[in-house]
């Protein structure tokens, strides 16, 4: 990631300060429950740096079994092929990092309520694991040997976006809200293989997969709590 990128990223939301920063400093911590169903945990933290602006850092976990439909061999996380052969199903870990400015329109309240947009990139490093049959090669009594066995192998995805949305915070009880954002991101992918060539597997079947590379709109619902 661009060193220059992120530092005027970061830079910016304190240059444009207008509100007047407030005696003392506010946070907030919230989670994003909709990225489960795509093997994320995601939180983020925030710090107000005046009465209508927020910066945060986000970070994503990613983990668990994951299939893709190009699979002509395996079943949806089975265990066994088509050939009665047994095989571990597609596995995912993973991380990502998110920082993002948010600058409310009309904040009530301490501050975090009301409409806002905001802005951010991102970067996430993925690995997808899996087994597949291909040809390999093996020595016995002196002689090459070729046979469709199951081999590992791996994908390693590079992801960086940019985004730019609009937002509601919920009115809330006491310091618990929910937040909906609704914008779009742009998303550059690149993926590099290990045991296997390209073709083995496709995680890139609609634009929220995991190889999907270009703009997508946004979409998040996420809880907090301000503090």
């Amino acid at each position: 990631m661009n060193k220059s990128v992120l530092f005027a990223f970061l830079l910016l939301p304190i240059l444009s300060n207008g509100y007047g920063k407030q005696d003392s400093s506010t946070w907030n911590f919230s989670i994003t429950p909709q990225n489960i169903v795509n093997n994320c945990f995601r939180f983020d933290l925030e710090r107000r740096l005046s009465n209508n602006n927020w910066i945060g850092i986000g970070q994503q976990v990613y983990f668990g079994n994951v299939t893709e439909t190009n699979d002509s061999i395996y079943g949806p996380l089975s265990t066994v092929n088509k050939y009665g052969t047994p095989h571990n199903p597609d596995a995912i870990n993973g991380y990502g990092l998110i920082l993002e400015d948010k600058i409310f329109l009309h904040p009530q309240y301490s501050g975090y309520s009301g409409f806002y947009f905001n802005y951010g990139i991102s970067y996430s490093q993925l690995n997808i694991s899996y087994q597949d049959n291909t040809w390999v090669s093996y020595q016995q009594n002196g002689s090459t040997y070729y046979g469709y066995l199951i081999a590992n192998g791996n994908m390693k995805i590079e992801r960086k976006d940019a985004f730019f949305a609009f937002g509601l915070t919920s009115n809330r009880h006491k310091s618990l809200h929910l937040d909906i954002t609704f914008g779009g991101q742009f998303q550059d992918v690149t993926t590099t293989y290990s045991g296997f060539k390209a073709g083995y597997r496709n995680y890139d079947r609609g634009i929220f997969d995991f190889q999907y590379d270009g703009i997508y709109p946004l979409i998040t619902f996420q809880l907090g709590y301000d503090f």
